[in-house]
């Protein structure tokens, strides 16, 4: 058994709570400690999971055991990477049993797949990237470091995305499109055309907000 941790404790946190869970029902393989916050605005709905906040990001540094990060903010998901990494630790990937994984897939540390995602074949995705539920990822596609691909996204097939992206829920990607770092593309959104780094787009066809 992997004694693991999760980083966060609010929805995001919760939700991967729910995905260890779900593969332990499976195959017993993670011991979950609790949840590293260093504020969190509602704790009653962590206890109500039988979960305790055991305290601070800091205790990062102190873990034995494994960890997932479970924070929407991809800023801070990568900060949380830098002190992790400093101190050595390892993080965990998550699966959902219900994930459905094709062939030749390149998943890295700290990736967290929920139920109901599809991958289908010669997918690389970097480190602490989350898919959400009923997501898919076609092809021939690349996913850098921090990302999250909200509910229902779609990805076609050799769709490049940089570090730090976030595709909103039920964004449409086109086949080949390449969508820069720290860009965020909003909720319902279809794109059509390359994202540049560090900006949002939103509507069908997909263009840049002023």
């Amino acid at each position: 058994m992997i004694d693991l941790v999760i980083v966060g404790a609010g929805g995001h946190a919760r939700e991967l709570l729910d995905i260890v869970e779900a593969v332990n029902a499976a195959t017993p393989t993670f011991r979950f400690a609790g949840f590293l916050a260093d504020e969190e605005a509602y704790p009653e709905r962590s206890a109500a999971r039988n979960a305790t906040i055991l305290g601070g990001v800091d205790l990062l540094s102190k873990l034995t055991g494994s960890y997932v990060i479970g924070v929407g903010d991809l800023k801070a998901r990568k900060r949380i990477d830098k002190v992790a990494s400093k101190a050595g630790l390892e993080p965990a990937t998550l699966i959902h049993p219900d994930a459905v994984l094709g062939s030749m897939l390149d998943i890295g540390p700290g990736c967290c797949i929920a139920a109901g995602a599809v991958l289908t074949t010669n997918i690389k995705m970097g480190r602490h990237t989350h898919v959400n539920v009923s997501a898919s990822i076609s092809h021939d596609c690349s996913v850098g470091d921090w990302c999250l691909v909200g509910p229902g996204a779609r990805l076609a097939g050799n769709v490049s995305i940089g570090d730090g992206v976030e595709l909103g829920i039920g964004a449409v990607v086109r086949p080949g499109i390449r969508i820069g770092d720290w860009a965020l593309v909003g909720a319902g959104a279809s794109v059509v055309s390359d994202v540049a780094p560090d900006i949002t787009v939103a509507g069908v066809p997909a263009k840049p907000l002023t």
